[in-house]
């Protein structure tokens, strides 16, 4: 068997067993626990430990799939010269997170065959990301931005007043409302960065799974560092996708909320704030502080959008670094569905 079929095979393994240990998170850690509180001193540790525990071997198990995956994609649009930097990166992280010695073994087997990959020099040449202008600025796309901002936030004043019978009607409303304006007030932009997209596809999706790994990574130590500090906290985010139907979930998380947060806190903010540095800071702060329900303290408020600030610190990066929405619609898209696989699933 050559080497390309054998790690498709190990890869089908290792996203086989992460699926097992993501049903199995509760049962594996407490496994794992019963090993540990023997250990005196520790108590008090394991005590705040198994209240992340099981959520983070299940965030784990989703991270070794989604590196399982990439693995597999590389594999099959790449010669062995090409995957061999990218088998031995991954198969290493994989050896680090899974949780099972059958995953680590399949790690362990990807890792020695990447290394018996002769290295050879390969010419190619290699793509650069697109040096995209800033979208230009009119007078009419600050007012309609203003308006689009008043409309995201509307809920807020009209939704207390909604019967409990119309409450999904009118949620189901005003978002279509809210993409529908997205969508026409920034639609040369959005067939612009498109277009851009479409030739330069290979580029953009690496640039955006990059930035989102790190994203992602960046977010799940902050919120074990945050649940160890006792300052865990729902975020409006998780409310809904607790308290909204199934069918409404996905459609909402995976395509309303990328398009239209994207265009309010990186398209319409960009619009008032031209400097990198500026726009970057004040979208991630705009955009964590818009997910923070109403806490008990200014101090918890700052806590519970930590996380978030971080998220929309990365996405306006993304977004001065490419002046392609495509690309932070992209990558909204993959955090919303890995949240709500997540909240699914735990």
């Amino acid at each position: 068997m050559d080497k390309k079929k054998s790690l498709i095979i190990l890869n089908i393994v290792q996203i086989i067993t992460s699926i097992y240990t993501m049903f199995n998170a509760k049962k594996i850690f407490s496994s794992e626990m019963e090993q540990v509180k023997s250990i005196p001193g520790f108590s008090d540790f394991i005590e705040k430990l198994e209240k992340i525990g099981p959520n983070y071997i299940f965030g784990v198990a989703i991270l070794c799939i989604i590196l399982s995956i990439i693995m597999i994609f590389v594999i099959l649009n790449k010669n062995e010269k090409e995957y061999k930097s990218y088998v031995t990166t991954i198969s290493i992280l994989l050896l680090l997170f899974v949780s099972s010695s059958i995953g680590s073994l399949a790690a362990i087997i990807m890792f020695v065959i990447a290394l018996n990959i002769k290295n050879e020099k390969v010419i190619k040449e290699k793509k650069e990301l697109p040096k995209l202008e800033k979208h230009p600025v009119r007078k009419l796309d600050e007012l309609l931005g203003l308006i689009l901002i008043l409309l995201f936030v509307s809920d807020s004043i009209w939704g207390p007043y909604v019967p409990d019978s119309f409450v999904i009607p009118a949620v189901i409303l005003n978002y279509v409302i809210l993409i529908a304006f997205s969508l026409f007030i920034y639609r040369n932009d959005l067939k612009r960065d498109f277009k851009a997209f479409k030739e330069n596809k290979g580029v953009y999706v690496k640039y955006a799974l990059k930035k989102w790994g790190l994203m992602l990574l960046t977010m799940i130590v902050c919120g074990l560092i945050l649940s160890m500090l006792g300052r865990e906290s729902e975020s409006v985010n998780q409310q809904l996708l607790k308290e909204l139907p199934k069918y409404l979930l996905f459609p909402l998380a995976m395509i309303e909320a990328p398009i239209v947060e994207e265009t309010i806190f990186r398209g319409v903010v960009r619009k008032f704030f031209r400097n990198d540095k500026v726009f970057i800071v004040v979208s991630a702060l705009l955009f964590g502080l818009v997910h923070v329900t109403s806490e008990a303290s200014l101090i918890d408020a700052l806590f519970s959008s930590i996380t978030y600030v971080l998220m929309g610190g990365y996405m306006a990066y993304a977004y001065a670094k490419t002046n392609n929405m495509t690309v932070n619609i992209m990558m909204h898209f993959f955090q919303n569905t890995f949240a709500c696989l997540m909240m699914l699933f735990i």
